[in-house]
């Protein structure tokens, strides 16, 4: 695999020898040696003739920027760590900063029955203009398939509904795994004697 990133900084043997780590154990380690790169030019501009990583150094490097989320930030940290403990390895001790970062996960929240209904019945008297017209029945299908059958968004925005003569509709190309999914059958409903579909 060629080497897209030059790394010029002092510490640029040990970035090389990573990568060539990671990639011989099956990685392929190409966002990573983008992060890399900004590592190298971030020692060249605050560090230029360290030996290794410092604590002050990767403090500074850690700092969360005021453009860039808790992800973003992870992975730098992440980079980091790895291309420390590779050091340490290497005979070459280095301060291996600590994951503090943690992923922001939102409240979730579950809408009742009611709530639902009342959401269907807004989006049963939605108008379009004439030539969006077909959006009103596609919608209707489309949400009901997204709250009645706990199906993931990213496969209704490829759904395509195949012809056919069996009751309900069999999606298998786009499932997680390569399983089949059935609108209209979903396993453990609050009412295990009626579809979620017929409620709505």
């Amino acid at each position: 695999m060629a080497d897209r990133y030059v790394y010029t900084s002092s510490l640029a043997p040990y970035m090389n020898g990573l990568l060539e780590k990671k990639r011989m154990d099956g990685y392929r380690y190409e966002d990573e040696a983008w992060h890399l790169k900004k590592l190298d030019d971030f020692l060249l501009c605050h560090a230029p003739d360290t030996k290794t990583i410092t604590k002050e150094t990767a403090d500074l490097w850690c700092r969360k920027r005021d453009t860039e989320g808790n992800i973003f930030l992870k992975r730098r940290i992440v980079v980091l760590r790895q291309l420390c403990l590779y050091m340490t390895s290497m005979g070459n001790p280095a301060y291996i900063p600590k994951d503090l970062t943690s992923g922001e996960k939102p409240i979730l929240y579950i809408p009742t029955e009611a709530e639902i209904r009342q959401f269907f019945d807004i989006l049963d008297v939605l108008t379009f203009p004439v030539r969006y017209t077909r959006f009103s029945y596609e919608y209707r299908m489309l949400f009901r398939l997204y709250y009645c059958c706990g199906m993931r968004l990213s496969f209704l925005l490829r759904f395509r509904c195949p012809s056919s003569e069996e009751s309900g509709c069999r999606i298998s190309e786009f499932c997680k795994g390569n399983r089949s999914s059935e609108a209209g059958r979903r396993p453990k409903a609050r009412h295990p004697h009626r579809s979620p579909l017929k409620a709505f």
